[in-house]
């Protein structure tokens, strides 16, 4: 399935992010506590992103973008929050990689997935092959690719807005805040 994207307009810095990691817990009589993480996709985040004194007709394409989701049974979009790997860092052909670097895709990433260098071989540098590998679509999932093995990550991650609110503190000028809350689906 394609997802909407988000329209392009950066959020004012100071926006916050909250984890809220679903572990279960059992504590024996002998003060032992054992801990597990619940549930596939069991640390979503949610999102708090504000966009200050944006011109009338940047608050207004936020708006109607999230109207519309609102309107089609709360559509997920896709989004990139500020510590998600940039969308301009693309794979590319016979290059030198290291591990830990990210790419995505050049084409077709619907998905929002990342990949990451996670080991090398051959000789120094290592580098990709001449035409981009059939990239898998589930996450911890290797593919190699001539020296270099990537590894499926998380990208742009799926959200829906649960609530925003605009003010218009200047003529022209808008502040809109908004929660988004990630999601997941298949």
């Amino acid at each position: 399935m394609t997802y909407p994207s988000f329209p392009s307009i950066s959020p004012t810095f100071g926006l916050s992010k909250k984890s809220a990691p679903n572990i279960k817990t059992v504590q024996f009589g002998d003060g032992y506590i054992q801990r597990l993480t619940f549930g596939l996709n069991q640390n979503a985040k949610t999102w708090n992103p504000v966009w200050e004194n944006i011109s009338e007709a940047q608050s207004d394409e936020i708006e109607l973008f999230l109207d519309a989701r609102a309107a089609n049974n709360g559509q997920a979009f896709t989004w990139a929050a500020p510590n998600e790997p940039s969308t301009s860092t693309a794979w590319q052909a016979s290059t030198a990689y290291s591990v830990g670097d990210i790419r995505k895709p050049t084409t077709n990433n619907e998905t929002g997935f990342y990949y990451e260098v996670t080991a090398v071989s051959g000789s120094s540098p290592y580098t990709s092959g001449s035409s981009e590998p059939s990239w898998p679509l589930k996450i911890g999932t290797t593919v190699t690719d001539n020296e270099v093995t990537w590894t499926t990550v998380k990208g742009s991650s799926l959200y829906i807005c649960s609530s925003w609110d605009k003010q218009i503190n200047y003529a022209g000028y808008a502040t809109i805040n908004a929660t988004f809350q990630e999601v997941f689906e298949p």
